[in-house]
């Protein structure tokens, strides 16, 4: 076997296995330092905010990203469980833009190359309070790609997921959401793999709706799943 058998298209260490011994449970042989290690497929990433203190230190620092694991749930404070919008009005519009990166922190889970990417995200809605009226949240526009290190996103893949979720209330009414994205694209060099997700909302009467993006500590709220 040559020194490369084992690494994917994009040069990382990656060799898909099936486990006989466990019903043919898919598995990934992964090289770490000078061992084989076998972590599960498939791979599934959780949508996380790590915060503005000790963002991601990968180029210019990075709050939102994408996690193997979710982060604790007593990490510091419950302000890291969703991104909320508030002071909505107008016709629809993208309220919520945010890009999440790939935290890959030893290359321990190498991104598959090719197949589709399900995306699950957790949204809500809510009046603010202020004045009567019904606040639209009307669909996520997703997108797959990767980011330089100064925090430009390149989109590979895109796909919109209809919420339709529509309230009156002040407090916040959710639902989850999903969309399959293509996934055949290979990452550059010098690049990460990054999910863009926008969320398009409207208040019929007033700049008094509220949006939110699940992500909370300790849970899959949202999440890609290769």
């Amino acid at each position: 076997m040559g020194q490369d058998a084992l690494l994917d298209k994009n040069f990382k260490p990656s060799l898909i296995a099936e486990d006989h011994d466990n019903a043919g449970e898919i598995m990934r042989l992964i090289a770490r330092g000078r061992a084989l290690a076998i972590v599960p497929s498939p791979l599934i990433l959780a949508l996380q905010d790590v915060g503005t203190n000790n963002k991601y230190s990968w180029g210019t620092g990075f709050r939102y990203t994408l996690m193997p694991n979710p982060s604790p749930s007593d990490l510091e404070n419950s302000s890291l469980d969703a991104i909320e919008k508030t002071n909505i009005s107008g016709t629809e519009s993208v309220q919520l833009d945010e890009v999440f990166v790939f935290a890959d922190l030893e290359h321990y889970y190498p991104v598959p190359t090719e197949g589709y990417v399900r995306t699950v995200l957790q949204v809500g809605a809510a009046r603010g309070g202020t004045t009567a009226g019904t606040t639209y949240l009307t669909k996520a526009i997703l997108d797959l790609g990767y980011i330089d290190t100064g925090g430009t996103f390149t989109s590979e893949s895109s796909g919109n997921a209809l919420i339709n979720l529509k309230t009156t209330s002040t407090s916040y009414q959710s639902k989850s959401v999903q969309a399959w994205l293509s996934h055949s694209f290979e990452i550059p060099s010098g690049k990460k793999f990054a999910l863009r997700v926008r969320l398009c909302a409207k208040m019929e009467t007033a700049n008094d709706g509220k949006i939110k993006l699940y992500l909370s500590r300790g849970s899959f709220d949202s999440y890609i799943e290769f």
